[in-house]
């Protein structure tokens, strides 16, 4: 008599037995923890022991081979995830050898000051501190952090226009018409007739 066939799979090298193949259940097992697998992001299951221990640099190192696949347009990657890499720099200085699980709203405020320090613009700041709290929602989705993080770094209020010493962008000053009239033979009739209009 043959021995029953096994469903058998590896998952990141990691093998994982589901069952007699002639049972009905076991490929009910096998598609519900193939769908979890794939929401956990190509990671086994069992890797989530670890994640108690995820510093944050390895949380945003996460992060970021996910915003390389994601912000992509026709094939090519867009600059959001090379600007979420520069916002996460100072992050990753301060804080890159903590627990992902401990960074709260003092540390956010922390990261903000040293964006100050770089002499940032107050809306860049805002902006960026903006996608660090993304990297931190991202990774309660994924159960890679406690939820009350996400809630709790979403209290740290924007900078305010001279409520900071974070400097200020100088306004974008309309060109001089001068410049105008010195492009518009170079360009078509239909822009022309704009700026004319």
């Amino acid at each position: 008599m043959r021995e029953p066939r096994h469903l058998l799979r590896h998952f990141n090298g990691i093998k994982v037995w589901f069952g007699r193949a002639d049972d009905p259940g076991t490929r009910k097992t096998f598609d519900a923890y193939l769908a979890r697998w794939l929401a956990n992001d190509r990671r086994s299951l069992e890797e989530h022991e670890d994640d108690e221990h995820l510093t944050v640099e390895e949380l945003v190192d996460r992060f970021q081979a996910w915003a390389d696949a994601y912000y992509v347009k026709d094939g090519e990657p867009t600059r959001e995830a090379s600007i979420i890499e520069f916002a996460c720099k100072p992050l990753t200085m301060l804080y890159g050898t903590e627990s992902a699980a401990t960074f709260g709203p003092q540390a956010l405020r922390a990261v903000r000051e040293d964006m100050i320090r770089r002499k940032w613009s107050r809306k860049n700041i805002n902006r960026q501190v903006g996608r660090v709290r993304r990297v931190f929602k991202w990774a309660v989705e994924r159960e890679l952090v406690p939820p009350s993080i996400s809630h709790a770094l979403a209290c740290v209020a924007p900078l305010k226009r001279g409520r900071t010493e974070a400097k200020e962008r100088k306004p974008v000053a309309p060109i001089a018409w001068a410049d105008v009239e010195a492009v518009l033979p170079c360009v078509s009739n239909e822009v022309r007739a704009i700026e004319l209009g």
